[in-house]
């Protein structure tokens, strides 16, 4: 960003993965720092300037619709909105903003004719693109100074994904997924009317073919007349057990609705509130059991390996089906024709059921909760691609995330600064938290005054090694939980580090990308004694995040008994600051569309 005609580094930069440019599908779109394409948060102006100032983040600026009234009778249920225009400096109900509180609370000031300003602390949690989770004391309570009303802030990091009220994009909606793809027959009560259902024999249907957004529900043949029902979707978020919260909105009734998908058994349960809130989803006014089609194919389906299965960030695996599930991209459902270790040839086609062909998709546990794979090129007959390791040169390796994941050792001990002979400009410090050792701070500052204007905290999720570079799979400590694959490396006492975004690019340079790399010395271990932690298959416990324990060995080398990389390879040896551009992230969906 600038500010003042001074470019300022950003901890959450990114690079272009130019190995996966070629792919189809790609996520592009505008630049905003700290982060290049989806949405981010920037660091606050009161570090910047070490003032009171407020400015509001651009993700969360827009107009919305919020519910202020439910009117109930005896047959319905009405939700009365209100619009809320949340701007650069202000919103249009909570007044102007006067000073930001940590990276999600704004202190709002509501100047009232005859009587003080009355001021409110307002945390705002963008949850989707689309949607925002508000949570504040009660409207009516007002403070007299700012002061008071930071004492009034919530703790964000234990709000609940279902407290509070939540916010709508009304304008300028993004196009999202509801998290179900394909075509499903399902079953239908209604809390408040018993006899209106449909049965397991009915022959009802909902689908997504037509619009990736919209889900058309047709109820056919159930105890009422048939009818059907359009549902936009603005986004899915994690609930603290394995459901997670749908959001939508009903273009007929104008009313916006909260639901929650729990995947089970059967196939999935789906709970629709009658109203906008998310906080009485187990009492929801409409349930849905979804089953998914059967399809039948010329191979008897295998079943994918117990280490493979689990529930990721996009990705599904059970069984003998591997679901595809990303934003900005087409369903995909993978089968399970023949597993030969890491190797598993699967034959992949659309959600709505266009087939692709055959492909082989290369496996690789990093931790109990990382994941990454590669795949080959999709063959309409050929099923022996598994045999040749050259096939897999195509295609980048792509990071998956247990949607529960576990933390892990980070590789780095101790503290770490900006080398005294490299002071210059920008400067940064990185500590590791020694009780725990799964988690690290970077703290950016100006060298000459120490003023820090940025800080980011990241917690440890998978650790590997491959040749002179060592890989560290993070997610940012914040509400959106970003998932951060970071490279380093070690030359005599320097450790060079770079962040990546969300995959981690194997043809990475320091030497090319100085600009985007930060040079450490470390200050001070944990102890003397204290050794870095390398993943290790060997080591992994099972674990109850959804992702089942991996069995085969790694080719990988474990990091030096020093937590650090070992290397031959120069590296740059001038300070640089991390983030001087923003850089378009393209990301991989998935390989099997590079012939498409």
């Amino acid at each position: 960003m600038t500010d003042g005609h001074v470019k300022r580094p950003s901890l959450l930069a990114v690079l272009t993965v130019d190995s996966l440019s070629d792919f189809h599908f790609s996520q592009n779109g505008s630049c905003f720092i700290p982060k290049c394409g989806g949405y981010s948060k920037s660091p606050s102006l009161s570090l910047l300037f070490g003032a009171k100032a407020c400015r509001i983040d651009l993700s969360i600026q827009g107009a919305f619709q919020r519910q202020f009234a439910v009117i109930v009778d005896a047959a319905t249920t009405i939700a009365q909105f209100e619009k809320v225009i949340i701007s650069t400096s202000g919103s249009s109900i909570w007044g102007d903003c006067y000073e930001n509180v940590g990276s999600d609370s704004y202190i709002f000031g509501l100047k009232r004719m005859g009587q003080s300003t009355c001021f409110r602390c307002i945390s705002l949690l963008l949850k989707t693109p689309n949607v925002l989770q508000s949570l504040h004391q009660n409207e009516s309570i007002c403070h007299d100074t700012i002061s008071e009303a930071k004492q009034a802030c919530f703790d964000t990091s234990i709000i609940g994904p279902g407290d509070g009220t939540f916010l709508y994009r009304s304008e300028a909606v993004e196009s999202v997924s509801c998290g179900l793809e394909g075509t499903f027959s399902f079953t239908y009560n209604r809390l408040n009317h018993p006899n209106t259902t449909c049965g397991t024999e009915s022959l009802a249907k909902v689908s997504n073919c037509e619009q990736s957004d919209t889900l058309n529900f047709d109820f056919r043949n159930c105890s009422f007349p048939h009818f059907e029902q359009k549902l936009q979707c603005l986004g899915t978020w994690q609930d603290k057990d394995t459901g997670r919260f749908v959001a939508f909105y009903n273009p007929e009734l104008r009313q916006h609705r909260c639901g929650k998908l729990v995947p089970n058994k059967a196939g999935s349960a789906l709970s629709i509130s009658d109203d906008a809130n998310c906080d009485r989803m187990p009492a929801a006014l409409e349930k849905y059991t979804l089953f998914e089609k059967n399809t039948t194919y010329s191979f008897a389906p295998c079943r994918f390996p117990e280490w493979i299965q689990g529930e990721y960030d996009g990705l599904s695996v059970r069984h003998e089906h591997m679901r595809h599930h990303l934003s900005n991209a087409p369903a995909l459902t993978s089968v399970c024709v023949e597993v030969d270790n890491e190797k598993i040839l699967v034959f992949s086609e659309t959600s709505c059921g266009e087939p692709l062909g055959y492909h082989c998709l290369w496996f690789r546990s990093r931790s109990n909760s990382v994941l990454e794979y590669r795949t080959t090129a999709v063959s309409a007959q050929s099923m022996d691609m598994c045999r040749h390791e050259s096939d897999f040169n195509a295609s980048a390796w792509t990071t998956l995330v247990s949607r529960s994941p576990r933390r892990t050792p980070c590789a780095y001990f101790g503290t770490y600064s900006t080398p005294k002979e490299m002071r210059t400009v920008d400067c940064y410090n990185m500590t590791v938290d020694c009780a725990t050792r799964d988690k690290f701070k970077l703290i950016a500052y100006h060298c000459s005054t120490g003023a820090v204007y940025d800080v980011r905290s990241y917690d440890c999720y998978g650790t590997w090694k491959e040749d002179e570079h060592l890989f560290v799979y993070t997610k940012t400590d914040d509400s959106l939980a970003e998932n951060t694959c970071m490279i380093s490396q070690q030359q005599n006492d320097l450790l060079y580090m770079a962040i990546l975004g969300n995959h981690c690019n194997r043809k990475f340079n320091f030497s090319e990308n100085a600009d985007s790399t930060l040079v450490f010395r470390r200050d001070d271990e944990c102890t003397k004694k204290l050794r870095a932690v390398a993943a290790s298959p060997e080591s992994h416990e099972t674990t109850t995040s959804g992702v089942r324990r991996f069995a085969p060995k790694m080719r990988e080398k474990a990091p030096g008994s020093d937590g650090r990389a070992s290397s031959t390879t120069p590296v740059p040896t001038s300070s640089a600051a991390m983030g001087r551009g923003c850089f378009m992230i393209t990301l991989l969906f998935f390989g099997v569309m590079i012939l498409l």
